[in-house]
């Protein structure tokens, strides 16, 4: 979890790596005055024209706002001028285009603690202005339901259709690069660039089956000694931390003003653990982190290289039809399978084997008796070894149904009490069903005790979940259905 730090905070820690300060309103007339519903206040690293030149993409991109009711104002002042501005908010205003914005909370403003945000998912590495930031926010004060205005006010509405908008909230989101919308009450938002980003982190497995980090980070060339913690865990366990340590980073090439620093570290984690990774530096300590598990890292081709052996035989795209649309498949001539059914369990039970299972398909043998009773049949039975979860995989092309269900029921309560009750495993039973969602009611996790039913719908995201290395959240929606990311 990223650390809370006040914007003061940052500008003393990081005042040599700053050089641009940049202010942005939304501005609209009432009654003869301007007020503000909305601002931001940037503070970046990259030089102002750099920053101006980004601005002016927007406008060419999305259109200006310059109008008699409403005004999209900015202006760009240089990082020296800071302590003016900080004096400014202890009066309780910023001045911008010779307009002045009344503010909330004064100089409390720049103590009030924000948090790092940052995705490693969505980093821009070649790009200058792409950082993690520090953001926090206040409200603005207004009069006479200022914010109201823009929907309600038909002049408003009119002038922001002529520059192009379909709404008075789309100029404020896309030119303050802010979300914005008819429930946002006005603000000023504040965001303080962290001057380093962990850009990459590259993951393989050696040999002897252990996991060799290596970490790409970008800092400004005046930060000091950047350093990088990882720790090993175990969410499962009483006493979670299983190993830390402190990666040794060296540098790296310089661009611009940008430094890169590289750090490599060799773990032996297993499955079910977490990797964290930390970042921060002298100046001001920890900054933020990320999580991930063990495998997530690797590259597909060690990470699951069934999924890229079966891929050289059958396409990706092929073996979606075959699971999402199985009715209309035409097989290769040399394939026996008569029936569409047949094909759809095969399928499964590819899907079942690249998601970490063991898979044994039943054709012939799906029958389950125990003297003159009969518990029904199952297609496929599979298990997941680092979990101790046995799955009784049925698969149908129709929607589900009920008396199948209670059937399916009564087939896993039989094998957990007689079979596996003195035993860790976990048995239950899995539908999968190429139709449709049907409504609400119809969720793919149905409210039938250890039944989960997967439908057409979920299928694209499994196999998403075979690509990112995220096997085990499958796992996770068969036994926690309630947290699962599939229960909507």
């Amino acid at each position: 979890m990223s650390q809370q730090y006040t914007v003061t905070q940052f500008v003393k820690a990081f005042e040599k790596a700053y050089q641009t300060i940049d202010i942005r309103a939304a501005i609209i007339e009432h009654e003869g005055q301007w007020q503000s519903v909305c601002a931001v206040l940037r503070i970046h690293m990259a030089p102002m024209d750099i920053i101006k030149r980004e601005y002016k993409e927007l406008i060419n991109r999305y259109g200006f706002v310059d109008s008699s009711k409403i005004r999209i104002i900015k202006h760009c002042f240089p990082f020296k001028d800071y302590n003016q501005l900080a004096d400014e908010f202890s009066k309780g205003q910023i001045l911008l285009e010779n307009m002045t914005i009344s503010l909330d909370s004064r100089d409390s403003i720049m103590n009030s603690k924000g948090y790092i945000n940052w995705s490693l998912e969505t980093a821009n590495r070649d790009s200058i202005t792409n950082w993690p930031v520090l953001k926090t926010s206040v409200n603005l004060p207004t009069k006479d339901n200022i914010h109201g205005l823009l929907q309600s006010d038909p002049e408003i509405q009119r002038q922001v259709a002529v520059s192009g908008y379909s709404d008075p909230y789309s100029p404020i989101r896309y030119l303050l690069q802010v979300e914005f919308t008819s429930a946002t009450t006005p603000h000023l938002v504040i965001e303080s660039e962290v001057p380093a980003r962990i850009d990459q982190v590259e993951a393989k497995k050696t040999k002897a089956n252990d996991i060799k980090l290596k970490m790409h980070l970008m800092a400004h060339q005046n930060l000091a000694n950047p350093f990088c913690t990882v720790r090993v865990k175990n969410p499962y366990l009483k006493n979670p931390l299983l190993q830390q340590n402190m990666i040794p980073m060296k540098p790296g090439i310089k661009r611009n003003f940008l430094q890169k620093w590289i750090g490599e570290i060799k773990l032996t984690p297993k499955a079910n653990d977490r990797i964290e990774i930390e970042f921060g530096s002298e100046n001001i300590g920890s900054l933020y982190s990320r999580e991930f598990r063990p495998y997530e890292l690797l590259p597909i081709v060690e990470r699951n290289p069934l999924f890229v052996a079966l891929t050289r035989f059958c396409s990706e795209e092929e073996f979606k039809n075959l699971l999402e649309a199985p009715h209309f498949i035409k097989t290769p001539q040399k394939v026996s399978l008569k029936y569409t059914g047949t094909l759809f369990e095969v399928s499964i039970q590819w899907l079942l084997s690249n998601l970490g299972f063991s898979a044994i398909w039943l054709h012939g043998y799906e029958k389950m008796k125990d003297g003159s009773h009969d518990y029904g049949s199952v297609d496929c039975i599979a298990y997941h070894k680092l979990r101790n979860v046995l799955l009784l995989v049925h698969c149908t092309l129709a929607p589900p149904n009920p008396n199948e269900i209670n059937r399916h029921m009564e087939l896993s309560h039989h094998l957990s009490e007689q079979v596996f009750h003195n035993t860790s495993i976990m048995v239950y039973s899995v539908l999968f069903t190429a139709s449709h969602k049907i409504g609400e009611k119809e969720s793919n996790i149905d409210d039938y005790d250890n039944v989960r039913v997967f439908y057409k719908e979920d299928i694209p995201k499994l196999i998403e979940l075979v690509k990112k290395g995220e096997e085990s959240k499958f796992i996770d929606a068969i036994v926690n259905p309630l947290f699962s990311p599939f229960h909507s």
